[in-house]
């Protein structure tokens, strides 16, 4: 057991570095002006991300492969008002303690439908979701959250949806059901505030293998036309996912073990910042960053990538199977390395 132990966390790092050292990344499709020139100039390193300041007991624990992720949905920001500004003016935390110890990708985007629910059905399911209707509409495909409980033997505490938004909570429900592989889903129609309560208190108390969670304020902000207020909300936020991942380094089962993701369903057109929802430069472009074990610090990369990319990169992970029609992570986590990491996880999961 010790021995296997070994195999699945020095595979989990390994994929942890394939998924995202984007020099692999091969998304099907590039997007307006933002396709650029790959960059094979990021560093290959297998290291533990550094602790945020202030976070104590990190360095004391013994690195190991990625478990767990995490992914903060920052809904509706423009990717000019957070990482694309050269200041960094509204997200100053994540800019500050954040993104020197991780990756930030500066070509990333919402390649279908760029809305909130099929923003969150593609990041769910690896599939480029079309969800119309937005009170009724529904996607077709098995969610990474089924497929990690019935491939990997995740209990439902284990995979978690945290959504802010009536009409998200409705559309999970329709479109997964009941049966027993469905995943916890806590779902209101609050404000940012209280999704990270939520978020905070299911990583206390059950330390989820794999949570998506949604903060709405910005986007809410932005369709009433309340400038300062959007604005305000990017902060806010800015100022909550960092608190997540001190959160994450202070825990003891988390620490060294979780890459948090942080990145957005949509942007906002250019022309009108309040609306979104087509296919122009500004909906499409978003913002990505990540950190966690065995991502190199301070790498940024221009290399295309996608919502779509992102689900089944963060799937593969934790060990599922690549899909097959769907986002295209990395194709080189199919080599034998990585064959094995998913092998592993699966004896630890059904040995739990």
């Amino acid at each position: 057991m010790g021995r296997m132990q070994g195999i699945a966390n020095f595979g989990a790092v390994l994929a942890a570095i394939l998924f995202l050292q984007t020099g692999f990344f091969e998304p099907s499709q590039r997007f307006g002006q933002l396709a650029a020139t790959a960059s094979n100039s990021i560093p290959w390193l297998s290291v533990p991300s550094p602790q945020p300041a202030g976070v104590a007991g990190a360095q004391d624990q013994e690195p190991s492969g990625a478990e767990h992720v995490v992914i903060l949905v920052m809904d509706g920001a423009r990717y000019d008002h957070t990482f694309g500004d050269p200041e960094r003016r509204y997200v100053p935390e994540m800019a500050e303690n954040l993104a020197p110890r991780g990756l930030l990708m500066t070509n990333f985007a919402n390649l279908g439908h760029t809305v909130t629910v099929s923003g969150h059905a593609t990041m769910a399911t690896g599939w480029e979701e079309q969800v119309y209707g937005e009170e009724q509409g529904h996607f077709s495909h098995q969610t990474l959250f089924e497929r990690a409980r019935r491939e990997l033997g995740f209990r439902a505490e284990d995979a978690w949806l945290v959504l802010d938004k009536n009409k998200l909570g409705m559309m999970f429900d329709r479109s997964i059901g009941q049966h027993e592989y469905r995943p916890s889903i806590w779902a209101r129609d609050t404000d940012d505030a209280a999704v990270a309560g939520q978020v905070w208190s299911v990583l206390s108390e059950h330390r989820p293998r794999l949570l998506l969670a949604n903060f709405p304020s910005v986007d809410r902000n932005a369709h009433a036309g309340n400038w300062d207020g959007y604005l305000s909300a990017i902060r806010r936020f800015d100022q909550l996912a960092v608190e997540t991942w001190r959160r994450i380094q202070a825990d003891p089962v988390l620490v060294d073990r979780t890459i948090l993701v942080i990145t957005n369903d949509h942007g906002r057109r250019y022309d009108n910042w309040t609306e979104h929802g087509d296919d122009s430069e500004g909906s499409r472009h978003i913002m990505l960053l990540a950190v966690g074990p065995g991502i190199a610090p301070g790498s940024v990369s221009d290399v295309p990538g996608s919502l779509a990319d992102l689900a089944v990169s963060a799937g593969q992970v934790l060990g599922l199977e690549p899909l097959q029609g769907g986002g295209r992570p990395l194709t080189r986590l199919v080599s034998d390395p990585a064959v094995k990491q998913r092998a592993a996880f699966k004896a630890l999961a059904h040995a739990r």
